[in-house]
């Protein structure tokens, strides 16, 4: 099977031996993260003149001698074009909506409200995201980013737990309940 396909395919197997090397992640998060990718392999004649040495293209390609983003730049974050709100206004997500998920051991506890916000600790956030980056702070003790879609989770009406993305789906695929 061709690298294009696996990355196309989100290939269980590639999930799994990410999963050993990516333990905090769930499965739903590397899903996630390999949808995103873009892959291009490349290779050149091998020379003679080159022999061992690695070529300025060859660091490119593996990473190395990758020099760092310019100060003030940001990597520019895929948007899906949907909001949280938008999935609760299309009658998807009931509110309030109890969401969980456990992390590390611990139960954490939040509330879906029907502006789309998210309560935890005793605070809003705007974002599933950030409730759950905060979420996770409480636990490690430092902030990671955290796609809170993929982070949260809540019992559907058939009493099956999912994820947010889930939601997001079928908001994405036209199952909005009017």
């Amino acid at each position: 099977m061709s690298t294009e396909r696996l990355i196309a395919d989100r290939d269980r197997g590639l999930v799994r031996l990410l999963k050993r090397q990516l333990a905090e992640l769930t499965d739903g998060q590397i899903v996630d993260s390999i949808g995103r990718l873009t892959i291009r392999v490349q290779s050149e004649p091998a020379s003679p003149a080159v022999g061992l040495a690695r070529t300025d293209k060859m660091e490119a390609a593996s990473g190395r001698g990758k020099s760092k983003p310019k100060a003030g730049t940001k990597k520019k974050r895929q948007s899906l074009g949907v909001t949280l709100e938008q999935v609760v206004q299309g009658g998807l997500l009931p509110t309030p909506l109890k969401l969980f998920r456990k992390y590390k051991g611990k139960l954490m506890q939040a509330v879906l409200n029907s502006d789309g916000s998210v309560e935890f600790g005793g605070q809003r956030f705007s974002s599933c995201s950030s409730a759950a980056e905060f979420a996770r702070s409480t636990v490690t003790g430092r902030k990671m980013n955290t796609n809170g879609w993929s982070f949260w989770r809540y019992t559907d009406a058939d009493q099956k737990r999912r994820e947010l993305l889930h939601a997001r789906k079928l908001f994405l695929n036209g199952s909005r309940k009017e």
